[in-house]
């Protein structure tokens, strides 16, 4: 039975995901059927009673000028009303393309909405007949949808005069060569509209756009410039640097549908390394402004089965250490500044679908890219927070994170809690380790955790600390960590974890990875930050017996009832052994809780180094096989796609 049902969710989860990326592959551009023709197509829609516009050259339909499509926008609701229209092929059909009015999957203008989401309902809600036949934008609208299509989606290539152009030393395009005389056009509109244009250059228009409230939101300019060299130059390029200190600084806005989870959403926020700064409800007009003008008024349910609703909660936020986003992660999401943004938004929404059925998945969560989008998301949302008072909680932060010492360089790592860094110390380099605000737990077990065990030689010692702080020596490690742990170190792990335990804690989270072998200062022990009080006492063997480390919380699972702190993830791992050491010692858990001859493990080791270096081996070419997982998710997609009749 329990097979049964892991089969038919697997085969759900195959299906929903196929049905997800023909959406997000399909695009926006769609062909009708020469068989239907264009006059029995939009006699269809009107039929279907389906919510449309087309939005320009419009005038000679049905007829359809060669090498011309037909640009369409429609109702989010009344996509799948349409859908079965579309059997031309490229080769095959009159071109259409097909935008939605929140910029559904496969009908969005480069992944956001061909307008502010209430413009387009505005032009939809407004429509009128042309021919009898077909649904126009008004005179209004179909001029300044033009002035839009002409700025913010054509740019340059419009043909129009630009100041911007020569002042950052742009070609414009030979005026043979755009596809329309945009100025005769827009003259023509305004005069049909009865609207008296500024000068026809590119600026001019813009300013005239902003009066008329059809001016792009700031995040979509932001991606509509990826693209287009004049919103870049227009808006972006000239914008001053921020200080330093609102490095990290950025704004999450959790929709209707996760305010229940407000708690989970703090606590995964707080976890993942950032420091909450403002965490306040956006009620009535603030939460109909937020709609309005952030995301371009996108709030659709997007490639999910519902929408998560309009913003209701704003969290805004600093990471004292951000994490450089990779050059594809920039591609993908032009202005990301922090990849820590990207991952934790990630996780969040996984974390709240996972405990809704499938078809209550949706988006909770979205976030500014960077700092500046931030101070927008926040001034819209919120115009009365006082940016003086961020910006005094920001320089403290950024005061407590910093330390007396030159830094070489900061080890690789997500900085949950903590950066490591290479600094100069005296004539030499040491380790400096400096704590998040709010983590200042974690540094006071590391300490106390080298009190307790300065009788053992593995402790490694503290040099200096400061408030939030502290300096330790460096150590060149020469630990061959594509080979099995020496026995003999393997042994050392077992007297440190049994020191501690008899004084009463636990090492919990501590990993192979926390081994250093100096040449000449031999095995040392690093990274104490989640060892606590053990809340069983009784079950603590403090005699020193071979038993005494049954039970213990880095080789066994942590007790569901516990209390303190837990790395991610751990609460649900059912055995941390072979999950972290396994692979390295290539002994079963029971030959390293007791206190076994080395060489009695040593013939053990025999009979498990292949099932350890085949763990270890999986794991350190993790990215290949997911690489391959990719690769084969794409030939059962397209066999699906087969199966299913899609082209």
């Amino acid at each position: 039975m329990k097979s049964a049902r892991l089969v038919r969710h697997s085969i759900e989860r195959l299906l929903d995901f196929i049905r997800r990326d023909m959406l997000r592959k399909k695009g926006k551009r769609r062909h009708i059927h020469p068989r239907l023709g264009v006059e029995g197509f939009f006699r269809e829609l009107n039929n279907r009673d389906v919510r449309y516009s087309v939005l320009r050259w419009f005038e000679s339909l049905p007829r359809v000028e060669a090498g011309e499509d037909i640009d369409l926008l429609v109702a989010d609701e009344d996509l799948a009303k349409m859908d079965d229209l579309f059997r031309g092929t490229r080769s095959w059909g009159t071109p259409c393309d097909i935008y939605t009015s929140s910029g559904l999957p496969g009908s969005s203008f480069r992944g956001i909405a061909y307008f502010p989401e209430h413009l387009a309902l505005e032009l939809l809600e407004t429509a009128v007949w042309q021919n009898g036949l077909v649904r126009v934008p008004d005179a209004k609208r179909h001029c300044l949808s033009m002035i839009y299509h002409v700025l913010y989606h054509k740019g340059y290539d419009a043909g129009l005069p630009s100041e911007l152009a020569k002042e950052h030393g742009r070609d414009l395009p030979d005026p043979a060569s755009v596809d329309h005389d945009y100025a005769d056009v827009l003259t023509r509109c305004a005069s049909a509209a009865g609207l008296d244009l500024p000068p026809l250059t590119l600026e001019d228009l813009d300013g005239f756009l902003e009066k008329q409230g059809w001016q792009p939101s700031r995040d979509a300019l932001e991606k509509l410039s990826a693209r287009n060299l004049w919103v870049h130059d227009r808006f972006f390029a000239d914008i001053p640097g921020m200080e330093h200190h609102w490095r990290g600084f950025s704004v999450f806005i959790v929709r209707e549908r996760g305010v229940q989870y407000l708690d989970l959403v703090r606590t995964m926020l707080f976890d993942a390394g950032f420091e909450i700064l403002l965490d306040r409800p956006l009620e009535g007009p603030a939460r109909e402004n937020a709609a309005r003008n952030l995301r371009g008024g996108n709030w659709n349910r997007g490639p999910w089965p519902v929408s998560g609703g309009v913003p209701a909660h704003c969290i805004a936020v600093n990471d004292s250490f951000v994490l450089e986003p990779s050059d594809k992660l920039i591609a993908k999401h032009k202005g990301l500044a922090n990849s820590r943004l990207w991952d934790t938004k990630i996780r969040i929404r996984d974390a709240v679908n996972a405990q809704q059925p499938r078809s209550a998945q949706c988006n909770i969560l979205h976030s500014a890219d960077n700092p500046r989008q931030g101070l927008e998301y926040l001034q819209t949302a919120l115009p009365e927070v006082s940016v003086e008072q961020i910006d005094g909680r920001l320089k403290e932060i950024h005061g407590s994170v910093s330390i007396p010492f030159r830094i070489v360089g900061h080890q690789n790592g997500y900085s949950r809690r903590a950066r490591v860094s290479l600094v100069e110390y005296g004539d030499a380099q040491a380790i400096a380790k400096v704590y998040r605000p709010g983590r200042e737990r974690f540094m006071e077990r590391e300490i106390l955790a080298r009190e307790l065990g300065r009788e053992l030689p593995e402790t490694v010692p503290v040099l200096e600390k400061g408030p939030s702080w502290f300096v330790m020596p460096r150590y060149r490690d020469v630990l061959n960590r594509d080979r099995l742990l020496p026995l003999g170190i393997i042994k050392r792990v077992r007297a440190v974890l049994l020191h501690y335990r008899r004084a009463g804690y636990e090492l919990i989270d501590f990993k192979p990875k926390n081994l250093i072998q100096d040449a000449e200062e031999g095995l040392k022990v690093i990274d104490f930050e989640f060892m606590q009080p053990t809340e069983n006492p009784e079950e603590t063997n403090k005699t020193g017996s071979s038993q005494s480390l049954k039970g213990n919380y880095c080789w066994y699972r942590v007790p569901p009832g516990f209390s303190g702190d837990l790395p991610v993830m751990t609460a649900s791992r059912r055995n941390n052994y072979y999950r972290f050491w396994f692979s390295a010692t290539a002994l079963p858990r029971f030959c390293v809780v007791r206190d076994y001859p080395v060489p009695l493990l040593a013939l053990i080791r025999v009979f498990f180094i292949l099932p350890a270096w085949a763990m270890r081996t999986v794991r350190k070419n993790r990215g290949r096989i997911r690489e391959g997982r990719r690769a084969l998710r794409s030939r059962i997609i397209a066999s699906g796609k087969k199966i299913l009749g899609y082209t």
